[in-house]
């Protein structure tokens, strides 16, 4: 029980300091007048390719988008629905799945990722998919600010409003985490920090958390949240283990609230509180 307690304690920790980076006044969180510019896609290059030796192509085969902890996590939890950049979407994008590319958290604006990566770099990890179905300009702080609901970047953050810059806000749909986080192939920057990925079957048998947890769980007679037994990952088999983890995954997933017991749950402190 202690280490379960230690293992609480320290997932706690991580969540509170990635959900440190959603602390905002509340006025932020209010959805104003203001919105962002729309953007046509003839505004950027018909054609993207990078400066490595070659002209690698985001035209065709699996493209990843490398994004820097904790970046990666809001937007597969849902909280992130916005991705700021400094350009534009390149058009050929749109509409695309992404893999996200999960690379340790570093200086703001400056990748750590070499133009060339090989299969399995200890620091990168894709972590799930997504799809962006556009883009939008920031015309001015004001507009910026008013969207933090949805882009999730604070004014005090280093990726925050700049006068000298132009911000651009690109659209997520479609979010797929992944059952596990897997190694990346080998890959070759193409455009920023877009790479082409070397993947045989373009990733088509990746399993997601979905696909792993399967069927939602069901609710009660009445409508009420299931009670997971936390005893079986205190005190049994690896394979117990997993399948209380996977229910909680899964009632996260799917409910978005979650309701535990264990076998010496202290009924009498809740009873006096």
């Amino acid at each position: 029980a202690a280490a379960v307690a230690a293992t609480a304690a320290a997932a706690a920790a991580a969540t509170a300091a990635s959900l440190m980076l959603l602390a905002q006044p509340s006025g932020h969180r209010q959805r104003t007048s203001a919105r962002p510019v729309s953007v046509s896609c003839e505004t950027t290059p018909a054609a993207t390719t990078g400066s490595v030796g070659g002209g690698v192509s985001l035209a065709d085969g699996p493209v990843g988008l490398e994004m820097q902890a904790p970046w990666a996590a809001l937007i597969l939890w849902g909280y992130k629905t916005v991705e700021t950049r400094l350009y534009p979407l390149p058009p050929e994008l749109i509409g695309r799945e992404i893999f996200i590319v999960e690379s340790a958290e570093g200086k703001a604006g400056v990748s750590a990722v070499g133009d060339e990566v090989s299969a399995g770099s200890p620091d990168l990890r894709i972590v799930g998919t997504a799809v962006f179905s556009g883009f939008v300009r920031y015309p001015d702080r004001a507009t910026w600010e008013a969207d933090e609901y949805r882009h999730r970047v604070p004014s005090s953050s280093p990726y925050g409003w700049s006068d000298s810059k132009t911000i651009y806000g690109w659209e997520l749909q479609n979010i797929r985490p992944l059952a596990k986080p897997i190694p990346v192939p080998r890959m070759r920057r193409a455009f920023r920090s877009f790479f082409a990925l070397d993947m045989a079957d373009g990733g088509a048998n990746l399993e997601t958390l979905k696909s792993h947890l399967g069927a939602p769980p069901q609710t009660n007679q009445g409508g009420s949240i299931p009670t997971i037994n936390l005893s079986p990952f205190m005190h049994g088999t690896e394979e117990e283990q997993r399948q209380v983890v996977d229910a909680i995954a899964a009632q996260c997933e799917y409910i978005g609230f979650l309701r535990v017991t264990w076998d010496d749950f202290p009924t009498e402190i809740v009873a006096a509180a």
